[in-house]
């Protein structure tokens, strides 16, 4: 999911958090780094109420596992510098789409519709 990284500018800072259960959690900071200078992407989200009267007129249902949806997403190795983040002293950055980025919620969204979408 990463890998190492060549010196970034736009390195982004890490924060571990502690989860329940003892775990800790590696929290990466992208808001003050890449996101500042992302242009956002004008994806309009669906309205609930129209997904469900689509589903509600369908003779079949089907489901979709979300676990870790954004480490799904690969990204091209071109994008890969902008999602460097520095960690025990050393830099890293990102394989597949990290949480958090600006324009995530949109990629994994239209990428969902255009897959549900061809189920109708």
């Amino acid at each position: 999911m990463i890998e190492p990284a060549n010196y970034y500018p736009w390195s982004a800072q890490v924060l571990a958090v502690n989860q329940t259960g003892g775990k800790k959690r590696l929290c990466v900071n992208h808001s003050v780094a890449i996101n500042r200078f992302t242009y956002r992407d004008a994806y309009p989200l669906p309205r609930i109420y129209e997904i469900v009267s689509k589903i509600a007129q369908d003779a079949f249902s089907f489901s979709i596992d979300l676990n870790s949806v954004y480490h799904q997403v690969p990204r091209i190795p071109e994008e890969r510098p902008m999602t460097a983040f520095e960690a025990d002293g050393k830099l890293f950055q990102y394989c597949r789409l990290p949480f958090g980025v600006a324009n995530g919620t949109f990629t994994v969204t239209s990428m969902i519709l255009t897959v549900t979408d061809r189920c109708y």
